[in-house]
């Protein structure tokens, strides 16, 4: 802003949605409550990996799914809060940060189940992305004084760097109701879910710093 101030406002309270049916297909009947809220920032600077490619479906007599792509690596996000007389970065209201810093990596993608009527082999998810380097630096030169950060709602903190790895994509189902199951013999083997992608390093830094190594 040309006045060296930036803002933002958050809701008022956390936001709480009606009951809702969890799965329908998997667990009839169980509900949960759903408990949203929008987040918000005076700044604001994201990084995210993408989801890897669901793997292609595959049907006949033997078959082997596909595996499941893997998510993409978040890159790297670093925010330099400069010091500056009547600088102010404020926020209000719920879950409503001063400065956020995010670097995730993507979820890895899923495996497919195969649709082999004698032999099927289902595909593994893949592996999530790992997450980049979040940082967030508060600096000052002596000379001049720092800016002013405040928050004022719940749940607001003022500086947060989070670097998260994307989750695992899931393996591909052994029962593929398309199929319809083996004649005479068949054999289904199981296979493997993603792992989860590594987190990064996240940190913030208030006044003279050295970067981590």
């Amino acid at each position: 802003a040309a006045d060296g101030t930036v803002s933002a406002q958050g809701p008022k309270q956390a936001a709480t949605g009606e009951s809702q049916v969890f799965d329908a297909n998997t667990t009839p009947g169980l509900v949960v409550q759903l408990d949203t809220s929008v987040t918000a920032a005076a700044i604001m600077a994201w990084s995210q990996g993408g989801t890897g490619g669901v793997a292609g479906e595959a049907n006949g007599a033997f078959t082997h799914g596909g595996n499941g792509a893997a998510g993409g690596t978040g890159g790297t996000v670093s925010v330099d809060v400069q010091s500056g007389q009547g600088k102010v970065i404020s926020t209000t209201g719920y879950n409503a940060f001063g400065v956020l810093a995010v670097s995730a990596g993507g979820d890895g993608g899923d495996g497919d189940s195969g649709g082999g009527v004698f032999f099927r082999h289902g595909g593994n998810g893949a592996v999530g992305g790992s997450g980049g380097t979040a940082s967030i630096h508060v600096s000052n030169d002596t000379a001049t004084p720092y800016v002013t950060l405040t928050t004022s709602g719940d749940d607001s903190d003022v500086l947060v760097a989070i670097s998260l790895g994307g989750g695992g994509g899931a393996s591909g189902d052994l029962l593929d109701s398309s199929s319809g199951g083996g004649a005479i013999f068949s054999l289904f083997m199981g296979v493997l879910g993603g792992t989860g992608g590594a987190a990064g390093q996240a940190y913030i830094m208030n006044g003279y710093y050295d970067l981590p190594p």
